[in-house]
């Protein structure tokens, strides 16, 4: 079972190491006090767990004010070396700290301009703002992965799926903390874009500056924890990439649209894909024992006439087998807040739903009632 606390290497699988040792390794307890202050400290990892996970998604989709601004001031110093090393005597007109007075804002990020920011450090700079931003998100995302690198590297198997975790861990989190998803919460979906040969990611109520950081932490995280490169491509909410923008986004969008392509995929072998068939004969389990199995399921058709459900929600609900149901009149949809449609519960597909059946305040029985 998981916990919260940090190892190190040298504690190695044995649980009681820490009772022994007094919460530390034994080589921390046995260093000598009268070594140099500047000692390197043992390297520490985080176990991995839901906790974990949650925790470390919610710093890199929420970061806070100090964070975005170590990003910022990363991303200009990348810039400040190019300058250094273009000049053979190291010394331009002025550092590229000193032409960025902004860098060092403070405030909530909300209150800040990001994006002005960045668009004054780019005129200054002399670069595109586009380069900027992608950078800016570079640096963001490596934060977060110095920190988290081994809780991260567990989200997900591919970048699809890495993405699409976000949603229920982060969901956990906010659970374990006593909080409900909100209508507002961001919520994340990667699905395939066949039309335009790669991925497409749909990020709903997004915070302005993870918006803003988007393109370069899609390749941050595409290079540094899956070993490819990819484009990124800002499309609109619809996945029309010939509306592509170039300026930022603004962060009154209530959904952001990034086309995904592998440019260089990953030299590491990929895992076979499973045989799915949609004929019934093929099913490995009945469908009266998958519903006894897995009580609390159900599925929807566009329309959002109930296809199959659980035994555990029919019970609830009082419906009678076999007869044909719409989803509106026995259940409401508690959170996230969005309306019950078909296409609306498609953009949340990988958030975490809570529904609740309808209260029953007629006097008729349940057979007139959903007929």
């Amino acid at each position: 079972m998981g916990s919260d606390y940090l190892e190190s290497p040298d504690d190695g699988e044995c649980p009681f190491s820490r009772v022994f040792w007094n919460g530390k390794s034994p080589v921390e307890s046995l260093s000598c006090p009268f070594e140099d202050v500047g000692i390197k400290r043992t390297t520490r990892r985080k176990r991995v767990n839901l906790d974990s996970l949650g925790e470390s998604l919610r710093r890199l989709t929420s970061p806070t004010t100090q964070t975005i601004q170590l990003a910022l001031q990363r991303t200009v110093e990348v810039y400040k070396q190019r300058e250094i090393r273009r000049n053979e005597d190291g010394k331009g007109e002025k550092g590229v700290s000193e032409r960025c007075p902004y860098l060092d804002y403070s405030g909530s990020e909300e209150e800040a301009d990001i994006s002005g920011i960045l668009q004054y450090s780019a005129t200054l700079l002399g670069v595109r703002f586009e380069e900027l931003r992608e950078s800016f998100g570079e640096e963001l995302f490596g934060l977060c992965f110095e920190e988290n690198e081994r809780v991260l590297r567990a989200v997900g198997s591919n970048l699809q799926d890495f993405f699409n975790g976000f949603d229920a861990l982060l969901e956990h989190l906010r659970a374990s903390c006593g909080r409900r998803v909100s209508a507002e919460s961001p919520s994340f979906l990667c699905k395939d874009a066949p039309e335009e040969g790669g991925l497409l990611l749909l990020y709903s109520h997004p915070t302005p500056a993870v918006g803003l950081a988007m393109p370069g932490l899609i390749r941050a995280a595409a290079r540094r924890i899956y070993h490819m490169e990819v484009e990124v491509q800002e499309a609109s909410p619809a996945g029309d990439s010939s509306s592509s923008s170039s300026t930022c986004p603004s962060s009154s969008s209530s959904c952001l649209s990034f086309l995904i392509k592998v440019t260089r995929p990953s030299a590491s072998p990929k895992p076979l894909p499973l045989k799915l068939s949609c004929s019934p004969p093929d099913l490995r389990i009945g469908l009266s024992t998958f519903c006894r199995a897995f009580p609390f399921h159900l599925v929807l058709d566009p329309g959002m006439a109930i296809l199959q459900l659980g035994e555990g929600l029919r019970k609830q609900a009082k419906c009678e087998p076999h007869r044909t149901l719409n989803f509106r009149d026995c259940f409401e949809i508690v959170s996230p807040r969005i309306a019950c449609s078909f296409q609306a519960i498609l953009l949340r597909l990988s958030t975490p739903f809570t529904i609740r059946t309808r209260p029953d305040n007629t006097g008729l029985d349940t057979k007139e009632k959903v007929s």
